[in-house]
């Protein structure tokens, strides 16, 4: 399958995975038995709109409104059978605490979810080049010698430059 027509799919059935995950699938702040909220099962459904779009090309060919239907049909067909599968083995929903996130009475995961709300923070903040800089610094260990590339950086000092405003603009985003 082409690439562009993957990503196409990809793009295209997301409202339709929206609308019938919430159909089928568990409330926003709950989890099933797999630790999966319904953002989990969102994309697995974009992703089986990817091969039933597939399908239909490779059977009937190019043809926008009946593949539209198919691949509804074929994520409907998808969510209804894991709802029964899923009631066949009583798996229950765990609620979340609406105040931080983390399941009832049991597991502690304020740490974690705290964590990813900082790094979510920090990315909307950061442009495309910075967020491109991240991975180099962090494989390096941060250092400044191992993590500059003459073909991107241009030279050592400009490297400084950016890793320091990079450390300013972290700072005011995380108010420090």
């Amino acid at each position: 399958m082409e690439t562009v027509t993957a990503i196409h799919a990809y793009g295209e059935y997301q409202p339709v995975a929206k609308s019938v995950a919430r159909c089928f699938w568990p409330e926003p702040r709950e989890l099933d038995a797999l630790a999966r909220t319904r953002d989990d099962h969102v994309q697995e459904l974009r992703l089986h709109a990817i091969e039933a779009a597939h399908r239909f090309q490779c059977q009937k060919g190019f043809c926008l409104p009946a593949e539209r239907r198919y691949t509804y049909k074929a994520l409907w067909n998808h969510a209804r059978n894991w709802r029964r599968e899923n009631q066949r083995h009583h798996v229950v929903a765990v609620p979340l605490d609406d105040g931080n996130g983390e399941a009832l009475g049991s597991y502690r995961i304020e740490s974690q979810l705290e964590a990813r709300q900082v790094v979510q923070s920090l990315l909307a903040h950061l442009s495309p080049q910075e967020r491109a800089l991240l991975p180099r610094l962090m494989e390096s260990g941060g250092c400044l010698q191992k993590a500059f590339d003459p073909q991107i950086d241009g030279n050592q000092r400009i490297l400084r430059k950016r890793v320091a405003r990079l450390r300013q603009k972290a700072k005011k985003a995380l108010g420090e």
